[in-house]
């Protein structure tokens, strides 16, 4: 790919706006702000330079309205339209099945504009910059010695007539031979293209490889554009009214306030300061407890900004409660044994009081690990990758009928006798594992279309599960969120109602306005990745969180939405009175690129 087709090469939305949705998260340092609309890196700088291709169409009021295309040998088009009064429009498209968006440019100022969840979002070029600039000073972007390297300056000379599209111009590249070029034309009516690309080279970074193109803006500044770089040629134009509606603004809009506050931080962390994440919360007696991967465990009183440590008798790798009682498995790795212990945690101010006791030993080993300490059902269940321990009644039941469970991130949840498990191998899927409490039964239940790749509402070898509840609308069956952002964003609900598996909910990212949730979502569109799923305290509803907001599942056929407020900040977000939200990493090496959420009922 030329240098220019990767500058403006179409990227999809839901990596496009991971960046800004951090940049929200971040923007007080090392607290974050609740509520995801994020640009990605790589993203940045292309959608940054599509957009400035547009600016200096809205220069001259005088022009006419004019739609150009160009056009590549293989299926890159980018169609440009400017209006008269400056409002302008680019969109470029591959040919592929999902659409990319398109720059807007209005009132002298210039948006990105993104399929989104349900509906399409516009970001300011402002916003997007200064996400940028934030992910390069917290050391999220970090450009190789060939990113830093300026480009020596070429002369450019003229290399005789060329014709296209029945127009006539005169191609420009570089005297050595090697690189872009560019084809002008003298004819006033294409002036205007000249001018918008002079304005979008005056983007391109001054260092690295890019920085070649930076010395065509003279020649662009003062002539009409035929071919863009060598790569894609003018193949139809018109001079008609363009109706005005093409320029309109969508609904959701992010714009420069919306990304920063005052005295954000902007500070790169330290090499080797990377702070454990959180990979399990529970709230209880106004407290939330939070266990991190390194198997600590932290409370934080109802509406701190911050935790203490908690006690425990060692590593923690899962914990519950159980009515008045707290649940916690360590591991000494010496020994090679599982630890399972429990102590009272009986009012507020019994925070560290009271000792832990030894419940339980067992052998521990790679083949069998803990999973999941669960306390949802009648009695706390010690889950192992091929059986399950009940230390009250003493119970041990060996997991019958398929594999033992692998690696990654387990959510659990007791129902009528059946303990569930949601797996999260990332972007090698996971699904579902039913397991009959009384003989360690398992099952495996499914939906899989095979006419597509990872088709289905539950395809195990493609679809993380990240949480579960009960289904407050259907008391037999049980709600399984699921997510995964790997090279675009896939997720929804899903329904399991004995062996029937169903869509429970879905929202694509999508440039239609009009969106409505009709049941159905086709397997080759992007949709909201959810990130975590849990059942409400009384057991009436159940939330699950994605990147744009928390939905409540009642016994109504289509969920609430409450989108976030992009100026709640801190790791912890206790504005809820229903739950408690947890930002963390901990999914980033898992299904969900950059930051998730996880949502803990209280």
């Amino acid at each position: 790919m030329s240098e220019f087709a990767a500058e403006v090469a179409p990227i999809t939305y839901s990596f496009r706006f991971s960046r800004i949705f951090d940049t929200l998260h971040h923007c007080h340092g090392e607290g974050s702000v609740i509520g995801r609309v994020d640009l990605r890196t790589v993203g940045m700088k292309q959608g940054l330079a599509v957009l400035a291709l547009m600016c200096s169409m809205a220069s001259s009021a005088a022009m006419a309205d004019v739609t150009a295309t160009f056009a590549d040998k293989g299926r890159l088009r980018t169609v440009i339209e400017a209006a008269s009064d400056g409002s302008a429009r680019i969109r470029q498209d591959n040919g592929g099945t999902i659409d990319q968006g398109y720059t807007l440019i209005r009132d002298s100022k210039v948006y990105q504009v993104s399929p989104g969840p349900g509906g399409p979002v516009a970001v300011s070029a402002e916003a997007e910059a200064y996400s940028y600039r934030q992910s390069v000073a917290r050391g999220e972007i970090i450009f190789t010695e060939s990113r830093h390297k300026r480009s020596k300056q070429r002369a450019l000379i003229a290399k005789g007539a060329a014709h296209i599209a029945g127009y006539h111009g005169t191609r420009y590249e570089f005297a050595d031979g090697n690189g872009p070029s560019l084809v002008v034309t003298d004819d006033p009516r294409f002036k205007p293209l000249g001018m918008a690309l002079n304005r979008y080279l005056s983007q391109i970074l001054t260092e690295g490889p890019e920085s070649n193109l930076a010395q065509f803006r003279a020649l662009a500044a003062t002539h009409g554009v035929l071919s863009l770089f060598g790569e894609q040629d003018l193949t139809q134009v018109t001079f008609t009214p363009i109706d005005p509606k093409r320029f309109d603004l969508p609904a959701k809009v992010v714009e420069l306030a919306d990304v920063t506050l005052p005295d954000a931080g902007t500070a790169a962390p330290k090499r080797n300061e990377r702070k454990p994440e959180v990979i399990k919360g529970a709230y209880h007696n106004g407290l939330l407890y939070l266990l991190d991967e390194s198997g600590a465990v932290e409370i934080w009183p109802e509406g701190e900004e911050r935790g203490t440590p908690y006690k425990t008798p060692g590593p923690v790798t899962s914990f519950c409660f159980a009515g008045q009682q707290m649940w916690a498995a360590t591991v000494d790795r010496k020994a090679k044994q599982t630890l399972l212990w429990s102590r009272p945690v009986s009012t507020e101010q019994e925070t560290n009081a009271g000792a832990w006791s030894r419940a339980g030993t067992f052998p521990q080993s790679d083949e069998s690990p803990v999973l999941a300490v669960d306390c949802s059902g009648v009695e706390p269940i010690v889950v192992f990758s091929d059986h399950l321990t009940m230390p009250l009644s003493g119970r041990n039941v060996a997991l019958k009928g398929g594999k033992p469970i692998g690696p990654g991130y387990v959510v659990s949840q007791v129902q009528g006798g059946v303990l569930w498990l949601g797996l999260n191998a990332g972007e090698w899927g996971g699904g579902l594992r039913r397991i009959t409490l009384a003989d360690g039964l398992m099952g495996a239940p499914s939906d899989i279309d095979p006419k597509t790749l990872c088709g289905g509402a539950l395809n195990p070898g493609c679809h993380p599960v990240t949480g579960l509840a009960p289904d407050p609308s259907h008391p037999d069956c049980i709600l399984a969120a699921v997510g995964l952002v790997h090279m675009m964003s896939r997720g929804g609900v899903v329904r399991i109602c004995g062996k029937e598996v169903s869509l429970a909910y879905a929202k694509p990212y999508t440039l239609n306005p009009d969106w409505h949730w009709d049941g159905k979502l086709s397997d080759t569109e992007t949709s909201v990745a959810f990130q975590s799923m849990a059942a409400g305290a009384k057991g009436d509803k159940a939330f699950a969180v994605a990147e744009d907001g928390v939905y409540t599942f009642t016994q109504e056929l289509k969920p609430e939405f409450k989108a976030f407020s992009i100026w709640r900040t801190g790791n912890v977000d206790w504005s809820h009175p229903s739950y408690v939200l947890i930002r963390t990493h901990m999914n980033q090496r898992h299904s969900l690129s950059g930051g998730s959420f996880i949502l803990v009922p209280r």
